[in-house]
């Protein structure tokens, strides 16, 4: 292991406690809601946010046997904090075409799996109105930065590199899409992962850091997982296998099932 990797995950949680503050500052007096999954990455986003903001809102998208929920009960318990569950599968014809009409606004490709996120989001964005909520964060961003998708655990060149581009293609098309969907609802969107200094920092960190090789296993997003343990998450939640937001919430099943769609 790394000599360096201790220094690399104290000075990722001091950028990450530095953004907070600011962002603490910025978003005083307004009603900040959090977008959490029980997962490795929105849970270090709640972390912090609970730290740093007065009464936030924590929401999550669920539906009938979802994979996150026992993750969001550890979490509940961790944040000492009801969080709000949307029904994954609690939508309509009209709630589809609105979802549509944004991602084409946007530019947004269509297909199942974009629509899937959209509409998740778009579910998040209607209970969060109700709340009044202003500002919204999520942990996006975090698998192109620390490797989280299969595909990287396999690529055979410059990972570094790799990961700086996946992260301009796939997480400028994230953002677009996350973006207008929460604008539709005079909401903003704040990606702390994204903040500039983090960012630059995060993607410059060896590659060997982010998938690392264990016992012939390749570990993803190590040192974010050693972010959250030096944190003290719950350990179900720092070591918690990578689950896409479309699946573990069961909306991608939820809306091709809707549209006659075989997956």
């Amino acid at each position: 292991m790394p000599e360096n990797i201790d220094i690399a995950v104290n000075k990722l949680i001091a950028l990450l406690k530095g953004n907070f503050e600011r962002l603490s500052a910025i978003l005083d007096g307004t009603r900040v809601g959090i977008v959490v999954s029980g997962g490795l990455d929105s849970s270090i986003i709640a972390h912090f946010a609970r730290l740093s903001f007065k009464d936030p809102i924590f929401l999550s998208l669920a539906g009938k046997e979802s994979q996150d929920k026992p993750y969001l009960d550890i979490l509940e318990n961790y944040l000492e904090t009801n969080i709000e569950i949307v029904d994954s599968a609690n939508f309509n014809e009209q709630d589809i075409k609105n979802t549509k009409d944004i991602l084409i606004k946007a530019g947004v490709e269509e297909n199942l799996m974009q629509l899937s996120l959209g509409l998740g989001f778009y579910l998040l964005g209607q209970r969060a109105q109700t709340l009044k909520v202003t500002h919204i964060l999520t942990g996006q961003g975090s698998d192109e930065i620390f490797g989280g998708y299969t595909r990287y655990k396999h690529y055979a060149g410059d990972l570094k590199n790799y990961l700086k581009n996946d992260y301009e293609i796939v997480g400028g098309a994230d953002y677009k899409r996350d973006n207008a969907i929460f604008n539709s609802f005079n909401m903003q969107i704040i990606n702390p992962y994204e903040e500039k200094d983090f960012l630059n920092y995060a993607l410059d960190i060896s590659p060997s850091l982010k998938l690392y090789s264990q016992n012939g296993k390749i570990i993803e997003k190590y040192i974010l997982r050693l972010v959250a343990q030096k944190l003290k998450l719950p350990s179900e939640i720092v070591w918690r296998p990578k689950k896409a937001f479309q699946y573990s919430s069961r909306m991608q099943k939820n809306l091709a099932a809707y549209l006659g769609i075989k997956i």
